[in-house]
């Protein structure tokens, strides 16, 4: 073999090497991007809360001229069926208004699950609704009252329009969300037999200064 024709077989297998090695790297950008892709499409899924619970109150005193009463009898066995329900599904956050019923109404959950109760002003829907639209991945239950609940469920993006009625207790609305869209499924819970009822809770009312 001539001397020109090595140089010329040397000068093509570079070529080739350096069309290879071309390859492998628009290959790796390319995988790269897709994995970017996929990272965000995976981060767009997760942006809201895994599931959010939202009732009222359960049941409260009547009492005239009370502002501030507590629950009843019935009211304190329906938060005690809610504390069961919810005992071997771990939540992440709890919140209630600053009302001594919505308090009552969590506080055998929030001693069972471990957790604080976040105490929120009840007219407070629209912070309340940003903050928990931002805390990705979680379970959270809220307790409000039957003028906030509807307010608070628009406010995660469900477009069912809800009402409860004034003597209405024990309603579970179960907040998910499919393909960025917000759906709700309506629940109940602590219903007589209270306790016994695990496919569906039961929540009550509130009056003082216009919540009910």
């Amino acid at each position: 073999m001539t001397r020109s024709a090595k140089i010329g077989r040397f000068f093509l297998s570079g070529m080739l090497l350096s069309l290879a090695m071309m390859a492998l790297s628009c290959q790796s950008l390319r995988l790269a991007d897709e994995r970017e892709t996929s990272g965000q499409a995976t981060t767009s899924r997760s942006d809201h809360p895994r599931v959010v619970y939202v009732i009222r109150h359960a049941e409260k005193e009547r009492i005239p001229g009370a502002q501030d009463p507590p629950l009843t009898v019935e009211g304190k066995a329906r938060a005690k069926a809610l504390a069961t329900l919810f005992h071997d599904s771990p939540l992440d956050a709890i919140f209630a208004t600053q009302f001594t019923r919505t308090q009552e109404t969590v506080a055998d959950l929030a001693a069972d699950q471990g957790l604080e109760i976040t105490e929120i002003e009840a007219q407070e829907t629209v912070g309340l609704v940003a903050l928990v639209r931002g805390m990705a991945g979680k379970k959270i239950m809220i307790a409000g009252h039957s003028n906030t609940v509807p307010n608070i469920v628009a406010g995660l993006g469900v477009d069912e329009k809800i009402t409860i009625g004034h003597s209405g207790f024990g309603d579970l609305f179960v907040v998910t969300w499919k393909s960025d869209s917000a759906v709700v499924d309506r629940r109940r819970f602590g219903d007589p037999p209270l306790g016994n009822d695990k496919s569906a809770p039961s929540l009550p009312d509130d009056s003082a200064a216009g919540h009910h």
